[in-house]
């Protein structure tokens, strides 16, 4: 093309705008860009303003200022090829907006006959649009994903539009308007119909309506009725409106200067959704604002609607302007400024329908008012109506909540409470507390002494030495574990000085009779097995189960690792790249690392990338979910599901830690490092707090102090100490 054209007739342009009230600003931004268009034009590189658009693309021009030239160049446009004068209105796009001007010839005439076969059937323009606007971006989404022709289009093309990368299906409505699309099409396009039976079924869903409260309702109107609030009187009559009529942002946009019946103070307007007629009271408040409006702001025009916009050439304002204006009076009476408040205007419509609904207001009465053609659609309201869905509570007036049950209570309620409090602050603070163990028994303790001296106000001798007593169902060594945490209790309030009690003193130590099970190289084989064969359901926390547990069992028998401390072990504690667990939540206080046998850390790599798929944003490594880990249950139960699976033998999973240990001393029999050595790195590794823990596996090991002295010439006793048998492995 040539702009011969604008290069002579630019001078009549600016004169235009000038004439039409354009401001000087905008005048020179126009002069400008022409100015920039020409010189352009002279150098040969463009050809058309779509090009003068391009060139700004390809020189980084982006957001704010793009957008600003784009503008410019569509009112240039608009005078120098077809003689438009600027009129302030929406011009055509130079590049067009949305999928419809993205999709190629043959989804371009399925959509477009669409909309021939729906205008024949006469169905409201806004459906159509809004419904072909779906089809478009349907189509080009499966256009980009290569099904370019409709007979190209698979099951997988089709499912794959609604579902959105973070796993969201897509709202059931998208499908509503796909199906009338693709309907609309059948007898045109034959292969429509394969393409409606690859449609999901969706169900509808319907989300709880967000409602003004009243003290919202009362900061709105105390912004309106304020002077300095800085809200133009134009912005005040539009909220004004719209709170006491309900009135749709069209309606109120497309009101008209003789909408307003002074003299009988009724409003009178033809709706925009429904094309009925609508007349409504006109209360003084919003006719006081609208007359203010009119009088005090609104520019001197010709133009027939009552509110306008405010830069010349003045004109009816539009939906997107009445959002801004909603949102800025929000803003002003700070409200609904959390993300994904609802802030647009039709809040102000479903505000009047539940407050007309809770005031006994007859449906057929509101149904009138906020201009409804059919009484059903005021049921979408009725799940804000507070007051009438009050009358179906039932009270529990007659069934009253005893006054002790929220009355504060102290964990721990008798006369020691305030000595085991203290040694728990103690030793929480030295991080050496022991709440699987220590806090049970403390329980257990401070309620004996609450039931059986309910009166007691200072703690006494004869409550100690009762409760050490040991009973029928015990061993000497599960009534040591009962007694130890009242005496180590005791020991600290002595050293402090709170107590002259003598601690309790358990019955001696026994030899513990359990010998765990030795596993054997066939009994692994067929539990792993089991364990990469298990049954699963195909949900997330199945395919989690699924990954996890062939995983989970191997780290326990390749690091010796706690079941506890795999359990617990978080996302960031697992160093992939160098193998290294940084185990922090363990037995007592004794945090380590564990080196990974680089086939564990391989495996564990996989493991990581496969459970991403499931839970992206997982807290744990081996998660339940993406916040929390797995419980112990979970580990016992998938345990006796593989290991019964194959094998008879009784087995837990904690033995895997036992086997760790043995296999490792079974190994240094015939090697020549220091066997002291190894004894600590072995400790280190199953993160014992002290060597001596260390020697309980040695007894798992037949014949062990004979080969050690046979090779070493010293005693075992020289070698490994003795160690105390309470002493927790």
């Amino acid at each position: 093309m040539s702009f011969t054209n604008l290069k002579q007739r630019y001078p009549e342009l600016i004169s235009l705008m000038e004439s039409a009230g354009y401001s000087e600003d905008y005048i020179s931004r126009v002069r400008r860009e022409i100015e920039h268009v020409l010189l352009l034009a002279d150098t040969g590189s463009v050809t058309s303003y779509v090009d003068v658009y391009r060139d700004y693309e390809r020189r980084g021009v982006s957001g704010d200022r793009l957008t600003r030239r784009r503008n410019l160049l569509e009112l240039i446009e608009q005078f120098d090829l077809y003689g438009q004068p600027p009129n302030g209105v929406r011009r055509q796009q130079l590049i067009p907006k949305g999928a419809y001007h993205q999709l190629n010839a043959e989804y371009k005439a399925v959509i477009d006959c669409y909309v021939e076969a729906e205008k024949k059937r006469d169905k409201k323009d806004a459906t159509i649009e809004n419904e072909s606007r779906t089809g478009a971006i349907f189509l080009l989404t499966l256009q980009q994903s290569g099904a370019t022709t409709l007979a190209n289009v698979t099951e997988a093309d089709v499912l794959a539009f609604f579902t959105l990368p973070d796993g969201v299906i897509q709202h059931c409505t998208y499908k509503k308007h796909i199906v009338a699309v693709l309907k609309a099409c059948v007898p045109v396009y034959p292969a429509c119909e394969r393409m409606l039976a690859f449609l999901p079924v969706l169900r509808p869903s319907h989300r709880n309506i967000q409602y003004l409260i009243e003290e919202e309702v009362a900061k709105v109107k105390a912004v309106l009725s304020d002077a300095e609030s800085g809200i133009s009187l134009r912005d005040k009559a539009i909220i004004t409106t719209a709170l006491y009529t309900g009135l749709r942002s069209s309606d109120i946009a497309g009101m008209k200067m003789d909408a307003i019946d002074w003299d009988n103070d009724l409003i009178h307007i033809q709706q925009q959704k429904t094309e009925a007629p609508l007349t409504l009271p006109l209360s003084a408040s919003v006719g006081n604002a609208i007359f203010d409006y009119i009088k005090e702001e609104r520019p001197k025009t010709d133009c027939e609607y009552i509110f306008i916009s405010l830069a010349r050439p003045f004109g009816k304002i539009t939906n997107v302007t009445i959002c801004s204006i909603v949102t800025k009076v929000m803003k002003e009476a700070n409200i609904r400024q959390m993300p994904g408040d609802r802030q647009g205007l039709h809040i102000f419509r479903h505000h009047l329908a539940t407050a007309l609904l809770g005031n006994g207001v007859a449906r057929p009465v509101i149904s009138n008012v906020i201009g409804h053609t059919s009484p059903n659609s005021l049921d979408a309201y009725l799940s804000a109506d507070f007051p009438h869905l009050k009358n179906c509570a039932i009270s529990i007036e007659q069934y009253p909540v005893a006054d002790e049950v929220f009355l504060p209570r102290r964990k721990y309620s008798s006369c020691f409470a305030p000595l085991i409090e203290a040694f728990i602050s103690y030793r929480k603070v030295s991080e050496n507390w022991r709440g699987i163990t220590y806090e049970p028994n403390l329980l257990l303790f401070d309620r004996y002494c609450k039931e059986r001296y309910p009166d007691a106000d200072t703690p006494a001798q004869e409550m100690i030495d009762s409760w050490r007593g040991q009973r029928d169902t015990e061993t000497n060594n599960s009534c040591r574990a009962r007694i130890n945490a009242v005496a180590a209790m005791i020991q600290y309030s002595r050293s402090r000085g709170h107590t002259n009690l003598t601690p309790p003193v358990g019955p001696g130590t026994e030899r513990a009779k359990y010998i765990p099970h030795a596993f054997t190289d066939e009994e692994l084989s067929r539990f792993f097995d089991a364990c990469d064969n298990l049954h699963t359901l195909a949900s997330p926390a199945g395919r989690s189960r699924k990954i996890t547990v062939p995983v989970f069992f191997r780290l326990l028998y390749s690091s010796g690792i706690r079941t506890t401390e795999a359990r617990l072990l978080r996302k960031d504690d697992v160093d992939l790249s160098c193998g290294i667990l940084d185990v922090k939540l363990t037995k007592g206080y004794y945090k380590h690392y564990i080196a990974l046998h680089d086939s564990m850390t391989d495996l564990l790599r996989k493991y990581d990338t496969a459970i991403k798929e499931i839970y992206p944003t997982r807290v744990y490594f081996f998660p339940a979910n993406e916040n929390l880990g797995h419980t112990a249950m979970w580990v016992e139960k998938n345990f006796k599901v593989c290991w019964y699976k194959g094998n008879k033998a009784q087995a837990i999973p904690y033995e895997l830690r036992h086997h760790y240990a043995t296999s490792n001393i079974n190994s240094w029999i015939d090697e020549g490092f220091g066997f002291d050595a190894k004894l600590l790195y072995l400790s280190k590794s199953m993160g014992h707090s002290v060597i001596e823990s260390t020697k309980y596996y040695y007894s798992l090991v037949p014949g062990l102090a004979d080969i050690l002295e046979k090779k070493t010439n010293a005693g075992f006793e020289a070698i490994v100490p003795e160690a105390p048998h309470e002493e927790s492995h």
